[in-house]
């Protein structure tokens, strides 16, 4: 499994999020109904929450909405949270957009809260805010903004740019009230406002900070049915706890895919660089990792040929990563010549498996 998060995808406009038009239904069991969308989860909802199946979603046919008002609860609280499909790199800029549509001049205080950890609010905070929790949007919509479009009919694109601290892994959307009281208009409020949501994107605007195990952290957690309220225990294999088995087991070797050099050379093919671009980018969106890099051969030569060719193989692999910007004191390169087979020495397919690269992450 853990091969697969090195295979590569394309970097046009990569989204971080899972289901951003948020198509891929979850089934209620107990509902039987569709009641929220695959990979986002209710942190709290105040009230019930909507999860649409509407023609009039900007893109297919489903979107969500969040209560941002009501008359006998005027700052309800209600967030959806979805994970973050890589660690976005520190300091680098990212652009945040989704589409938007309101009921109602009265936008309430949606915000956007980029969180370090999964977030739970149990019924128990319902007369807590979520500032009062500590929490701060880093990203307000702006209430008082003149917006063209009639209310409720027409999609409107609200986007930022966002530079990332490095912990971010989680992106909650939701209503975020002030502590102060809200100033009283001399409108006269609608009973209830929602605000409606669609094709939500995190995208890097430097094409270094691709992530090319995205697709694969996707497909995970697209696939993952259940009722998606955080206040259910998670189970071990929920797509919060996933995002946590993700990282490399630290000891455990991983044979890299399409590690190609010309027989007994140590220069690699071209046809190398995208599964090495894929390890560049993994080691840039975990800046704490150490790897091993180990060459391996078949034996076809004696074993002091086979060991010098598998330190060179290692050593190229190195010098890659090293070219390419990863700080050389999270690298070691070793060889072990035809001395750890994984397959048989005497067939041709036995032997091409034992002609590999591996990498292993060591222990912090």
């Amino acid at each position: 499994m853990a091969i697969l998060i090195f295979d590569c995808v394309s970097v046009h406009a990569q989204n971080l999020l899972p289901n951003p038009g948020f198509e891929d239904e979850n089934i209620c069991t107990e509902l039987k109904m569709a009641c929220a969308p695959a990979g986002w989860e209710l942190v709290y909802t105040g009230d019930s929450y909507g999860y649409v199946i509407d023609n009039d979603a900007h893109n297919g046919d489903h979107m969500t909405t969040i209560l941002t008002h009501n008359v006998n609860k005027i700052r309800p609280l209600q967030y959806i949270e979805a994970p973050i499909l890589c660690p976005l790199i520190k300091g680098k800029k990212y652009q945040f957009s989704m589409y938007i549509r309101y009921s109602h001049h009265y936008l309430g205080e949606i915000g956007v809260y980029f969180s370090g950890e999964h977030i739970c609010l149990t019924p128990k905070d319902s007369g807590t805010y979520f500032n009062g929790l500590s929490y701060s949007p880093q990203i307000l919509i702006e209430n008082k903004k003149e917006r063209n479009g009639l209310l409720s009919k027409q999609w409107l694109k609200e986007e930022w740019e966002y530079t990332a601290s490095g912990s971010e892994r989680f992106v909650i959307i939701g209503n975020f009230p002030s502590l102060e009281k809200p100033a009283k208009s001399k409108k006269r409020e609608p009973e209830v406002v929602y605000f409606y949501i669609d094709d939500v994107s995190l995208t890097p605007e430097d094409l270094c900070c691709t992530c090319y195990y995205a697709e694969y952290l996707k497909e995970i957690y697209t696939k993952y049915k259940r009722r998606h309220s955080c206040n259910e225990e998670l189970p071990s294999d929920s797509f919060v706890k996933v995002y946590d088995k993700i990282d490399l087991v630290p000891g455990k070797p991983i044979g890299l895919k399409n590690i190609n050099f010309n027989t007994d050379k140590s220069d690699l093919l071209p046809s190398s660089n995208q599964m090495l671009d894929s390890i560049v980018s993994f080691l840039r969106h975990n800046e704490n990792i150490k790897l091993e890099i180990s060459g391996h051969t078949d034996n076809q030569a004696g074993a002091e040929y086979n060991m010098t060719l598998s330190e060179n193989r290692a050593n190229a692999v190195m010098t890659y990563l090293l070219l390419h910007g990863i700080n050389g004191e999270r690298l070691s390169a070793v060889g072990y010549g035809n001395s750890k087979p994984i397959a048989t020495n005497d067939t041709e397919e036995g032997r091409a498996a034992n002609r590999r690269v591996e990498i292993k992450i060591l222990p912090e």
